[in-house]
């Protein structure tokens, strides 16, 4: 993670193994998480959507294009995204992230978000990712989620067997291409 140079990911100075613990040195970002601006200021335009999207985008093809393998995010959520004042954004915490993976990967990261082949235990790489980012957008425009159920296993059926509503019903002038967006990047 360390050796990931791009302007839309958390730049990580140094990994230090001290004390029984792993440190690990970053840059100091400013500016508050897409959780806290849905939160405090609702649903978000579809230029603005489109902007933060891009961006993100941008850093998971380089993510996902580095090195011999390519690395996996795992855990693109609202709250793993950081704007800054001019409109920027940073994409972080990498703390689970992995490079693409055939079997035995475990659950793990944001239910609401997770990828139905990663509930299945299927092949996981950088679509995982897309799912996610899918999901993100759809939550940015409407401020909730695609897929909500009182308890984690109805939640997690749901996402592997349930097709996402149309952004189209929530949204009624949303453009064709980012409608075609989310409808793709949820497919299963």
């Amino acid at each position: 993670i360390a050796s990931l140079n791009h302007p839309n990911i958390v730049n990580v100075f140094e990994v230090i193994d001290e004390f029984s613990t792993r440190f690990i040195v970053m840059e100091k970002l400013h500016g508050q998480d897409l959780s806290a601006i849905l939160k405090e200021k609702g649903a978000f335009g579809l230029g603005e959507t489109r902007q933060i999207l891009s961006q993100v985008a941008s850093a998971l093809q380089y993510a996902h294009n580095h090195g011999k393998k390519g690395i996996v995010h795992r855990d693109i959520k609202p709250s793993n995204i950081v704007v800054d004042s001019y409109g920027n954004i940073k994409l972080t915490d990498f703390g689970i992230a992995s490079p693409p993976q055939d079997k035995d990967v475990n659950i793990e990261g944001t239910p609401s978000y997770i990828a139905p082949e990663i509930i299945n235990g299927d092949l996981l790489d950088g679509r995982a990712d897309i799912y996610a980012l899918g999901v993100m957008a759809f939550h940015m425009l409407t401020t909730s989620l695609p897929f909500s159920a009182s308890t984690l296993g109805k939640l997690l059926k749901m996402q592997v067997n349930q097709k996402p509503p149309d952004i189209r019903k929530n949204i009624s002038d949303i453009d064709e291409g980012l409608a075609g967006f989310i409808e793709s990047a949820l497919s299963k």
